[in-house]
């Protein structure tokens, strides 16, 4: 039975690596990062779901002012020595020697992967499963375009965008997009959607995939983490709100 579950494993990066390079020949396996207009890598707009929008679930959410505990300073120096710690906690969760060689790590994609590579060494994959972008047009307007990969074939995954005005309330709109453009989008498809717009806010969820199989499922928001959830040896860590100055892990069976 293992030997089963490995092969689908197998069958499934494989799957998705071809889809990455597929549609990204040149890049290389790492979670770009990018940058927000902001005086500050935490002053990261807070956000809340919206639970009578008639759109995609996956949009519903409002975009509220940036939160002004996140710019101090003394706030990123709380949120660094949580992620920490938080390290300490996942290491134990999962019986796992994290390397933790500061009492301060931002919660970034790279430093939790240096910080896991003594134990659970290099990735094999890494998948986006869907981007979001929060917008701002040259008028003052805003939008979002949000990326789906769907992967109810794994030896064909198909990616998706989607475009969304924001309206004076604060709530997203879905507009008409090219379907076939749409699907399996061009980059030069996803910069005509995106036009003159200024990124406002930047999210990403994706998986991560080693040796042994282990699988690392996080969102980042402006890149920095704020969530992930890992299996190893029967337990499973899970941690949100890690781009806070409040963060929180719990371990299960």
């Amino acid at each position: 039975m293992r030997k089963d579950l490995m092969l689908g494993i197998g069958a499934t990066l494989i799957a998705m690596a071809l889809f990455y390079f597929a549609d990204h020949p040149t890049a290389k396996l790492n979670i770009g990062k990018n940058k927000i207009d902001s005086d500050s890598d935490y002053g990261v707009p807070a956000t809340k779901k919206v639970l009578n929008s008639e759109d995609n679930e996956a949009a519903r959410v409002v975009v509220s002012a940036p939160s002004a505990a996140l710019k101090a300073g003394a706030a990123r120096d709380t949120i660094s020595k949580n992620f920490a710690e938080h390290l300490k906690e996942i290491g134990t969760c999962l019986k796992i020697n994290a390397a933790i060689d500061n009492p301060t790590i931002e919660p970034t994609y790279d430093n939790l992967l240096v910080s896991l590579r003594p134990a659970i060494g290099e990735l094999v994959v890494q998948m986006d499963d869907w981007t979001q972008m929060d917008l701002q047009n040259p008028d003052g307007t805003r939008k979002r375009l949000r990326t789906e990969v769907n992967y109810e074939n794994p030896n064909t995954p198909v990616k998706y965008v989607q475009l969304y005005n924001i309206n004076e309330q604060g709530f997203p709109e879905m507009q008409q997009v090219d379907a076939e453009k749409a699907r399996n989008p061009s980059d030069d498809y996803i910069n005509y959607l995106r036009g003159g717009a200024n990124l406002v806010l930047d999210e990403r969820g994706s998986r991560v995939y080693f040796q042994e199989g282990e699988e690392i499922v996080l969102v980042e928001r402006a890149g920095v983490i704020e969530s992930l959830s890992m299996t190893k040896n029967g337990k499973t860590v899970s941690c949100t709100g890690l781009d806070a100055a409040t963060s929180n892990c719990q371990c299960s069976q």
